[in-house]
Order: structure tokens, then C-alpha cells, then sequence
């Protein structure tokens, strides 16, 4: 501590304090590693100029007693009059209120009068998770059975596996043709990667089986693209959008992996590539994108059981190389690129298809664009991308935000 001004004193006299305060007032949940030192002042009066002890204890929400210390004032001896200051490391990994109680004792154990003050720790929507092993871009991420798996993408063939329960990571075996901006969807327990680019367009279809950690390649898509995305409605996977080494496409090809056969359905209305897809309800909403050089704030909703296509409420920012993913019927648009040249974005926004609406959420902690998200136990994992090393994992709880 460290103290000034003084004057003379009598003698058995208790010492006063005010003026107490803290800094900070607040940390989101997890900060600092499960701690974050607060730092905290005073001001004292003490006539007998022998102040010698603080005693700090601290509360919970529930008023129970988490800690108690008695420590000695450090290089204020003698003095009648100051300011003391020091610093207390609050744990931070559970979310309340936390009470601080404070006074301070002479050398006669005379103490002075209590002050208190409140220390928030509130829930935090995102938190850094277990990085992946290798760095990827322009990948796919998909969940089968609890397990998040990373398909493709600039960085390496690997499979990538991410079991959230424990916040770690397996490698699987590597898809077959290298591929990065391709698209991937689930159906029955199995990964389709499909479409991409590996020095040129491809049509390249590809199964893997988590069971057996084993890829089988499939029948072609019709349409050789890049920067595609794709939805699954009834065990069909519609693939959409995208673009040759060229303008940006509208086309829509659905592929049966029961049948292992495609067709060509409604085209989208507005020609986009590197945008995202979502699924709720049996629709499928097409979001952001590349139509020219900028990114687009274009949605539109496919709904299979009618082959049409209708125009939504556009996205609050426009992007492309994004990522999405559906918690509770609601979409989460993450990162990417709001122009052709800019730096990444960490807008995370919120779409709600039963009301047409957007809503502005809590950004991602790292910017970033072409990355993978998906979902497991109602949370989102963001994960990897440019322009980081490609390794960062970060998880999204919309209950918090």
C-alpha cells in the first residue's frame, strides 16, 4: 500500500476509512485463466499514525463465506492520513455476485468502520476452447453422435474429430482428394464432402463413416463448384450456390444418398458464392455470400417440399466466407468477410425465421472468415478460419447472450 498527508494525532483513537472502491466492477465468467486480480483503494484517517492491518473478506451471492485475510499495510507507518491500495485475485468461474467486506486495525487492535463494495462475474457467451491440432481454412465441420468432425479446407486432408464433453481432439483419416471451400453435410450417421477446389473446380463427392473412419467416394455432382453450401431436408442434401473459376452460380442440384443419384431443382434468385446455409423446419435459408466483390446482406429461403425459393430479411452486415449454425429454430451468422479486400469480421448475428427478424449478439473474441461452425448440447463451435493461425476454437452459448 502507499499512503501521503499527515498531521499530528492523540492517542487511542480509532482509524476511519472511505472512499473504497474497486477495479474492475465486472469480468465475464472465465476470464484470466479461473482468476482476475481486482485491484482495490481506500483513504484512512488514524490520529495515532499506527495503522497496521486490512482485513478483506469476501462473499458469495448467497451470502456465504468464500475467503477471509488478515494481511499487514506495507510502507505507511506513522502516517495519520491517506490512501491505501492493493490487489486480490477473484476467482472467475462462476458467475454472481461476489461482496467485499474491508477495514483496517492498529497496532492497539482498534478497527476502523466496515465498507463494503460488489464485484460482478457475469455468464460469458463466448469462451476459448482447446485448439485444433492443425490449422485449417475454407473446411467443413459437421456433428455425428455428439462429436464435431472437420472436413477438408486449406491446411491439410486430416479429419479432424472434436469431442466437446471432453474439449479434445482426435485425427481421422485424411479425405481422399484435397479440396478447401467445399461443402459438408450429414445424413444418417455419415459426411458427405462435397464439391471445392484443389487448383480448379471439382464435382468430387466423398462419404465418411465415424463408425469405421473410413471414406467411400460417391457419384458426382453435376455441377463442378467452389465456395457452395448445402442443407439437408428429409435425408436429401440440396447443394447451392457457388461459383466455377468464374461469376458467382444460382444452380441448386439435390443429392439422394439412399439412391446415390442427383437432379436439378429452382435455381436460387440471386447468384452467390461463399455464402452460408441453414436448416429450420424443413427450410432452407441461404445467407450472405459473394455476389460481386462485397459481401451481400441477401437471404433467401428454399423450401423443398415446393421447389420455390422467397426472399427473407437481409442479414445486418453483409459478408461472405462466413459460418452458421441453428440453435433452439434460431440461425447464428458468424465472422467472414464484409468486402472483397477487408479485414475478417467478428459480427455474430442472430436470425429468427418464425418472425423475419435479425438481432445484434455478442461478437466472436477472434475475427475471422472462412471458418466452420457447427453445434452440440445447444452451443456453437466456431472454429478455425483466416486470418489466425487457423487453430482457434471458440464457443458460443446463446442462453448467455
Amino acid at each position: 500500500g502507499s499512503g501521503g498527508g499527515g498531521g499530528g494525532g492523540g492517542g487511542g483513537s480509532a482509524p476511519v476509512i472511505s472512499n473504497f472502491s474497486c477495479s474492475p466492477t465486472s469480468t465475464p465468467e472465465g476470464s484470466g485463466g479461473g482468476t482476475i486480480p481486482v485491484w482495490g483503494t481506500l483513504d484512512f484517517v488514524d490520529n495515532d499514525g499506527n495503522v497496521s492491518t486490512l482485513t478483506l473478506t469476501i462473499f458469495d451471492s448467497d451470502d456465504n463465506l468464500l475467503d477471509s485475510t488478515t494481511d499487514p499495510i506495507q510502507g505507511i507507518s506513522g502516517l495519520t492520513s491517506g490512501t491505501i491500495e492493493g490487489v486480490y485475485d477473484i476467482n472467475t468461474s462462476v458467475a454472481g455476485n461476489y461482496m467485499f467486506e474491508i477495514y483496517i486495525t492498529d497496532t492497539t487492535n482498534l478497527s476502523s468502520n466496515i465498507l463494503s463494495d460488489i464485484f460482478t462475474v457475469t455468464d460469458d457467451s463466448w469462451v476459448s476452447k482447446a485448439p485444433m491440432p492443425l490449422g485449417r481454412s475454407g473446411m467443413g465441420a459437421e456433428n455425428v453422435n455428439g462429436r464435431i468432425y472437420i472436413i477438408g479446407g486449406g491446411g491439410g486432408d486430416e479429419t479432424l474429430e472434436y469431442d466437446p464433453a471432453t474439449d479434445t481432439w482426435a485425427i481421422k483419416a485424411s479425405i481422399p482428394t484435397h479440396r478447401e471451400q467445399l461443402t459438408v453435410s450429414a445424413v444418417n450417421g455419415k459426411i458427405y464432402a462435397i464439391g471445392g477446389y484443389n487448383g480448379t473446380q471439382l464435382n468430387t463427392v466423398e462419404e465418411y463413416d465415424p463408425s469405421t473412419n473410413t471414406w467411400t467416394p460417391k457419384n458426382p455432382m453435376p455441377t463442378a463448384r467452389l465456395g457452395l453450401a448445402s442443407g439437408v431436408v428429409n435425408g436429401k442434401i440440396y447443394v447451392i450456390g457457388g461459383a466455377p473459376l468464374g461469376p458467382p452460380m444460382d444452380i441448386v442440384e439435390e443429392y439422394d444418398p439412399a439412391t446415390d443419384t442427383w437432379s436439378t431443382k429452382t435455381p436460387m434468385p440471386t447468384a452467390r458464392d461463399k455464402l452460408a446455409a441453414a436448416v429450420v423446419n424443413g427450410k432452407i435459408y441461404a445467407i450472405g455470400g459473394r455476389v460481386s466483390d462485397t459481401g451481400d446482406w441477401i437471404v433467401e429461403a428454399y423450401d423443398p417440399a415446393t421447389n420455390t425459393w422467397a426472399p427473407k430479411a437481409s442479414m445486418p452486415t453483409g459478408r461472405y466466407a462466413l459460418a452458421t449454425a441453428v440453435v433452439n429454430g434460431k440461425i447464428y451468422a458468424m465472422g467472414g468477410y464484409p468486402s472483397g479486400a477487408g479485414t475478417p469480421s467478428n459480427a455474430t448475428e442472430e436470425y429468427d425465421p418464425a418472425t423475419n427478424t435479425w438481432a445484434i449478439k455478442s461478437p466472436m473474441p477472434t475475427e475471422r472468415a472462412y471458418l466452420a461452425a457447427s453445434t452440440e448440447n445447444a452451443k456453437i463451435y466456431a472454429i478455425g478460419g483466416i486470418p489466425s493461425a487457423g487453430t482457434i476454437v471458440e464457443e458460443y452459448d446463446p442462453s448467455k447472450d
